[in-house]
């Protein structure tokens, strides 16, 4: 990263010891005398005021050089233009949403009504994947049905109860034996495993965006005070 900042900045590292020395002594390896490319070269090195002198000019004519090279290199070296450049922060936080974005999923209920989850964006969608032969699905479903409730009244939120048995007739006469207020649904296809995965109960939040935002494997008390604070936060989002 610190490389490609600094050609971004229209500066090319470099040590300049590397470039001045050796190219001086490869340029006269192929002469005869090696004793006298010594003395000619580096003896003048030691005497304070040549020294001085050559190393001046050489650093002089090096800097010169490298920076003409970096300036008149290839257009892509250079910064990107923030004057010019087109804005994407949008874009990307768009593409990244989709990405996050549950896959599809359809619901019918007792009657054949179709409810497909990618037609309920801009609700919190609260989704129970249950059977009435689990014991613990069968124990937390009066804490839902105590949250349901209390949003009621809220069309910003709607919840779905899933028969992952397919048996909807019998599981919508369970739910209504027990007085619950609870839309009962079976798959209409396949259940991608982000929804659910090998145990049940099994429940999935998803905000308005269709992004999920909690998934609890097992049973829960959704009655509790912590539970509707958590989905106020998403239907004031």
């Amino acid at each position: 990263m610190q490389q490609v900042q600094k050609i971004y900045n229209n500066q090319c590292p470099f040590d300049e010891h590397d470039l001045i020395l050796p190219r001086f002594l490869n340029k006269q390896k192929n002469t005869n005398n090696i004793s006298s490319v010594k003395t000619s070269l580096l003896e003048p090195l030691f005497k304070p005021q040549p020294l001085k002198k050559i190393f001046t000019l050489i650093m002089g004519l090096f800097f010169s050089i490298a920076l003409l090279a970096c300036q008149s290199g290839p257009e892509q070296t250079k910064g990107p233009d923030k004057k010019n450049a087109p804005a994407t922060t949008n874009s990307m936080t768009d593409k990244k949403k989709e990405a996050d974005q549950m896959p599809d999923l359809r619901l019918e209920d007792a009657s054949g009504k179709v409810v497909q989850i990618s037609n309920l964006k801009g609700k919190v969608i609260f989704i129970n994947f249950w059977a009435t032969r689990c014991a613990p699905c069968r124990e937390e479903m009066p804490t839902i049905n105590k949250l349901r409730a209390h949003f009621k009244d809220n069309k910003d939120i709607i919840f779905l109860m899933v028969d992952v048995d397919g048996k909807v007739e019998a599981s919508s006469k369970y739910v209504k034996n027990k007085g619950y207020d609870l839309p009962v649904y079976k798959a209409a296809g396949a259940i991608a495993p982000q929804y659910l995965g090998q145990a049940i109960p099994t429940t999935i939040i998803l905000d308005k965006q269709g992004v999920l935002a909690a998934r609890i494997e097992g049973a829960m008390d959704y009655g509790t005070t912590e539970v509707v604070e958590a989905i106020n936060k998403l239907i004031n989002k």
